[in-house]
């Protein structure tokens, strides 16, 4: 049990690094704004389409939870922006990362890293792709590509739509992933 937790961190360290690597980040942003998304919406028609929160149905995530969420928007970077679900105890259950542009770019960091760590981790005994529960989502998007315990994704044109929900099983991760997916490239602005 030990190996197969060291050999999952592995692929998320390998992931990110790669991640970490190949994408650009704004280094003229500091912090983030954190905002409820009606406060988000109301302040101009271009804000309104940078809202992650807008993509998202609350409610439907909240069925899945099984449990009352508060959605908070955070401006993350010029170009990102996350719609974050706490729990009444003010413990992130849900996080909805909208990369509004370099989506194509981190898509490419992503598969690149996840092949690197299928070369270095997969063995007769041992299938990344069956550890992580991950593989690539037919039908959805551009690209797509869903795990149990990683940020599955999606990309539309340059736009990738992250979502995780790290306290939650294979059944309720699925389920969120597959509801937010669905969502939010249905109200992606054209």
């Amino acid at each position: 049990m030990r190996a197969i937790l060291l050999k999952c961190l592995a692929v998320s360290f390998i992931v990110g690094a790669v991640i970490v690597g190949c994408s650009k980040q704004d280094s003229s942003s500091s912090g983030t704004d954190k905002t409820v998304p009606e406060a988000a919406a109301t302040s101009g028609n271009e804000q309104a389409k940078r809202n992650a929160c807008d993509l998202v149905d609350s409610q439907e995530i909240e069925a899945i939870a099984g449990t009352p969420l508060t959605a908070m928007h955070d401006i993350q970077a010029e170009d990102q922006t996350a719609c974050e679900f706490y729990d009444q105890g003010r413990t992130l259950q849900v996080i909805v990362t909208v990369h509004w542009k370099g989506g194509k770019e981190l898509a490419r960091a992503q598969q690149a890293g996840l092949s690197m760590a299928k070369q270095l981790l997969n063995t007769d005994d041992v299938d990344i792709e069956e550890l992580t529960g991950s593989g690539k989502v037919r039908g959805l998007a551009d690209k797509a590509y869903y795990s149990d315990i990683m940020p599955s994704w999606v990309l539309k044109g340059d736009v990738m739509i992250e979502v995780s929900s790290p306290l939650y099983n294979a059944e309720k991760t699925k389920k969120v992933f597959m509801a937010v997916a669905k969502k939010a490239l249905s109200r992606l602005p054209s």
